[in-house]
């Protein structure tokens, strides 16, 4: 590759992996990564479990500290880029200096949504490291804890909260938690373990606003009028992807930035990969808009091989793990799509498998404790082939011979 001037802007999941992922495929210019936190590029799924949890306790790199000086990556952090001159192939940083690029990849992630009500403001969100180390200081034993959001975050802060000895109150507008993902058995499983373990749940209520009370608490009012006081509220409703760079360049973007399956914008010198984008997914031959781990790290690695010459369509499965309580919970696929369900396993052990199927086809996968059988779900979810209920559920069956039939 000629010596061209690489520009990551984001130092999140997808942008430090695309850093590192750049040279790996044998990018020889220049490679710089931007980043509006001050921070190394670190983990952001300990931010709502270790790092709520444990006092003192420090943030896990995305990559060894001397990775990025080692593989010649130039850091830019505390740094925010507030113009894409694309005429110029140019960006200018907000403090008014400028950067070229010759290939621009765009990884800004988003920011955590807060509420939209009178009050909204005195909710903590979580969605940095000094988010996490802001809340954690909050919730101390006894501390009466409403989480708004009954999504991954949510749940995750609530079982951080029960272990620290928090009095824990989930309220969510939907019938079940996870519902964007979970079906309504697996909703079911997941409201039971948080009840046994403490959480007061309610679902299908709405916030109408936040209020301040004279002795320093607040009260989180519903819509039918009831009040929850509370020490401590926490909005867990979801990521606003940050759009607005792209947006403001001309950039096409929908409910997230479109790109193709290689991850190249509609401008050819700028790609764009994480949990900002909007994908052209070849295998389900539609745009997709993921937010999760998984996909940000994948997206952008491949974004980083397509820059650098190496292309290959991007079409992963869907897949996201979250742990609450010590109990693993994996989902891949579509679950809410199915039509029927197949346990493996049985629930009340925490440790079991859920197929989700449309007919005889595996459509999705709910691991409970059974990571192990994630890489032959997705295989089984993949190929399409038609399986025998019976044999799905039996544990003595293994997974993989049930592709060969």
């Amino acid at each position: 590759m000629s010596a061209q001037q690489a520009v990551i802007v984001g130092a999140g999941h997808a942008g430090a992996m695309a850093a590192i992922e750049l040279r790996k495929a044998g990018w020889e210019g220049r490679v710089v990564l931007v980043g509006d936190e001050a921070h190394l590029p670190y983990e952001r799924p300990p931010l709502s479990k270790d790092l709520l949890v444990s006092a003192g306790a420090e943030p896990q790199g995305l990559h060894a500290a001397d990775a990025f000086a080692a593989s010649e990556i130039d850091l830019a952090l505390g740094r925010r880029v507030a113009v894409i001159d694309r005429a110029a192939a140019r960006l200018v940083f907000a403090e008014g200096e400028g950067l070229a690029y010759d290939r621009l990849l765009l990884a800004p992630g988003g920011t955590a949504r807060e509420l939209p009500v009178p009050g909204g403001e005195h909710a903590r969100t979580l969605r940095t490291l000094d988010d996490a180390r802001r809340l954690q200081a909050d919730l101390t034993p006894g501390a009466r804890v409403v989480i708004v959001g009954a999504g991954v975050i949510g749940l995750e802060v609530a079982s951080s909260a029960r272990k620290l000895g928090c009095a824990v109150t989930v309220l969510e507008a939907q019938a079940g938690p996870m519902a964007r993902s979970l079906d309504r058995a697996m909703q079911d499983y997941v409201a039971g373990l948080h009840r046994r373990n403490g959480v007061t749940l309610e679902f299908g209520v709405a916030v109408a606003a936040i209020e301040p009370r004279a002795d320093g608490s607040l009260a989180v009012l519903l819509a039918d009028g009831t009040a929850h006081p509370a020490d401590v509220v926490v909005a867990g409703i979801g990521l606003r992807p940050s759009l607005e760079l792209a947006q403001n360049a001309g950039l096409e973007v929908t409910s997230g930035i479109v790109v193709d399956p290689f991850a190249v914008t509609s401008d050819p010198a700028i790609s764009a990969a994480g949990d900002a984008t909007s994908f052209y997914h070849p295998g389900l031959g539609r745009h997709v808009h993921w937010q999760t781990w998984q996909h940000a790290q994948n997206h952008g690695k491949a974004a980083a091989r397509a820059m650098a010459g190496t292309a290959e369509p991007y079409a992963p499965p869907f897949w996201f793990w979250s742990d609450q309580f010590g109990i693993n919970i994996q989902v891949t696929g579509t679950p809410t799509e199915a039509t029927s369900l197949v346990l493996r396993g049985d629930p009340a052990e925490d440790r079991f498998a859920a197929f989700h199927m449309i007919g005889g086809r595996v459509v999705g996968a709910t691991l409970v404790n059974q990571g192990g059988l994630n890489r032959p779900s997705q295989q089984l979810i993949q190929s399409g082939i038609e399986v025998d209920p019976a044999a799905l559920a039996d544990p003595a069956v293994a997974l993989p011979k049930l592709l060969r039939r």
